[in-house]
């Protein structure tokens, strides 16, 4: 959250959420955001309902994209997101492997 102020003058910024449960971080960057997209990626069909929710609750669901997937499966792009967020996600990969490939 204290790295979002360096973002503000970028116009459209794309924030990626690793394991962003009912969005507790992915909302309140939503709700920072002027222009762009929070990328939220979690395993769990009942987190991303919540989030889905909550990100209508609070007004921010045309900042939200919604991804049902592994963090350890999801395919990050270089230079596809402007900031990476993985708030306690990543100890949940099934392999170290698997974390040196997510890093």
């Amino acid at each position: 959250m204290n790295q979002l102020p360096l973002l503000k003058d970028q116009g459209y910024v794309r924030v990626l959420d690793l394991g962003c449960g009912v969005g507790r971080n992915s909302i309140p960057i939503a709700q920072r955001l002027n222009k762009g997209t929070v990328v939220c990626v979690d395993l769990l069909p009942s987190a991303i309902e919540k989030l889905e929710y909550y990100s209508h609750k609070f007004e921010v669901e045309e900042f939200i994209e919604s991804v049902r997937s592994d963090i350890g499966n999801y395919t990050i792009n270089e230079n596809e997101f402007d900031l990476i967020i993985a708030v306690s996600s990543l100890e949940h990969l099934v392999s170290e492997d698997i974390l040196e490939e997510v890093l």
